[in-house]
């Protein structure tokens, strides 16, 4: 998913020639596209695992449904807007690519915190399972 608003992130970070947005647009949504299929397939796999009628599936649910099963439906909204974006890019993208503005400066910050954040939640999780197993010492 983080991959996926890389795509988005691309665009927003970049001084595109103002000749060129929709180059820019298009190789942005190009990559949330690319990251979209492959994180459908792998959410995809993931329910098929866990298809079979008394399966309790894995991990806790969530509003019902699991975690893969969220990613599936988050994954096809992105291929859906990315491929709008795409579409309609001509009519979208600015004309011109002018100074970022601060709330550009906090999406990409938040973003990054975003990163962050997810890099060291999985590192304790990691790290608490492997003591727990008794593999790390």
């Amino acid at each position: 998913m983080l991959l996926a608003g890389m795509g988005p992130l691309w665009i927003l970070s970049q001084q595109a020639d103002p000749l060129a947005p929709l180059a820019l647009w298009s190789r942005g949504f190009g990559i949330s596209v690319l990251a979209g299929a492959l994180g459908l397939s792998i959410a995809l796999r993931q329910i098929l695992l866990h298809i079979l009628p008394d399966d309790p599936g894995f991990g806790s649910p969530v509003l019902g449904y699991h975690l893969y099963s969220w990613a599936f439906g988050i994954f096809v909204l992105v291929l859906l807007c990315s491929g709008g974006c795409l579409l309609f890019a001509q009519t979208l993208a600015p004309a011109t690519v002018g100074k970022k503005s601060k709330i550009t400066w906090a999406t990409i910050g938040l973003f990054g915190a975003l990163i962050f954040a997810n890099t060291l939640v999985v590192s304790y999780k990691a790290m608490a399972a492997g003591l727990a197993a008794g593999d790390l010492q």
